[in-house]
């Protein structure tokens, strides 16, 4: 996996993991992100592009499982009718608790508003890297209803990072809304059991 080189990165930091795969010639992408609390941003920590013929069980899958085993994983967003076979695989040997599917027709509005707004306001770090920035060159917004939606400018062209990226993001920010608890500050927390009541 391609890691963040250009920023420093937190140490051991809770990852969320958007995969978004493809079959026959399209691409496959992982990214990781997770939230600085020292800078109050959403960093990327690392992503791979896997280019065609891809297999997902060995390759997808297998990066998959390194992560699980080496990483401290806080959620892994998948799209359920892409990668539903290798995620069963996933909660088979044991981490049904961070699996969570993400319907890429029915919340890629949400995602895509997401990232979007955290490139705006600056509250998304990532790095520099050629392949990365052609897949933000191939996609585009394209406004609905309900908000914009992430597509591509052009069919045979690849975006599968961006959508990684968003789906990752997406976990990150949701789950720290909803489960965020205070750092750690000696002040008000205690270390001793002579201290409690």
């Amino acid at each position: 996996m391609e890691e963040n080189t250009e920023a420093t990165v937190e140490v051991d930091p809770v990852l969320y993991v958007g995969i978004d795969v493809a079959y026959r010639r399209d691409t496959s992408a992982i990214s990781a992100v997770y939230y600085d609390s020292t800078r109050d941003k959403y960093c990327l920590w690392g992503h791979k592009i896997f280019r065609p013929p891809v297999n997902i069980s060995k390759q997808v899958t297998g990066m998959t499982v390194n992560m699980l085993e080496k990483q401290r994983i806080g959620k892994v967003l998948y799209d359920p009718y892409q990668f539903v076979s290798e995620a069963q695989r996933l909660e088979d040997q044991g981490y049904e608790r961070l699996m969570q599917e993400v319907n890429q027709q029915t919340e890629n509005v949400q995602f895509a508003n997401l990232l979007q707004q955290a490139f705006i306001d600056g509250s998304f770090l990532t790095y520099g890297d050629p392949e990365r920035r052609a897949h933000y060159m191939w996609c585009v917004t394209v406004a609905t209803e309900r908000g914009f939606r992430i597509t591509k400018k052009n069919q045979s062209r690849q975006i599968d990072v961006v959508i990684a990226d968003a789906m990752a993001l997406y976990g990150c920010v949701n789950d720290r809304t909803t489960h965020h608890y205070p750092d750690y500050d000696e002040v008000t927390h205690g270390t001793s059991l002579a201290n409690l009541p």
